[in-house]
């Protein structure tokens, strides 16, 4: 993966030449390693199918599918998801994503929503489990859950779409 910060325009013969910009190039090296270390994923790359942890800068994502099971999906904020996205993964958990095309979750798929907004259908198959904390529904957004109502759970979100939930329990949505 590559790095932000590996990519400053400074390089290795300049600092070589100036101990000032030595000891920057160093710095930098060293601050590239720690946000290595945290695997941000910026909008030059893309978000992995499989990969069980990742936390994403500010961006445009045009993710396809999630299907690594146990896993977590977090946005530093203002990430927006543009591609209709399957979920097949169990045990996942996706938070602060920002998603504006449908989302479709497979009947074997378990996830928890945490912050999200959703502006379009999110259709779950007979059997998928989902529970949706504080999210946003608006523009045309809604649960569409073939499955039992108790599949589907809602607790503190806003709701601004028009379209009613179906098979959904709702704890609390304004």
């Amino acid at each position: 993966m590559p790095s932000i910060v590996r990519e400053l325009p400074i390089t290795k013969a300049d600092a070589a030449d100036n101990p000032k910009e030595q000891y920057q190039q160093e710095t930098r090296e060293e601050i590239a390693n720690i946000v290595d270390a945290f695997g941000l994923v910026t909008d030059k790359e893309a978000l992995r199918a499989t990969a069980t942890r990742q936390f994403v800068a500010n961006g445009k994502f045009p993710m396809g599918a999630f299907s690594a099971a146990t896993s977590r999906l977090s946005s530093a904020g203002g990430t927006k998801i543009t591609k209709a996205t399957a979920v097949s993964a169990t045990a996942t958990i996706i938070s602060d994503m920002d998603f504006s095309e449908g989302i479709t979750m497979t009947a074997a798929a378990t996830a928890i929503f945490n912050g999200c907004r959703f502006s379009k259908e999110i259709t779950m198959a007979s059997g998928a489990k989902a529970a949706f904390v504080g999210c946003v529904f608006d523009g045309t957004a809604y649960i569409n859950n073939a499955g039992a109502a108790a599949s589907a759970g809602i607790v503190g979100c806003l709701k601004t779409s028009s379209t009613a939930h179906v098979n959904v329990t709702t704890i609390f949505e304004i």
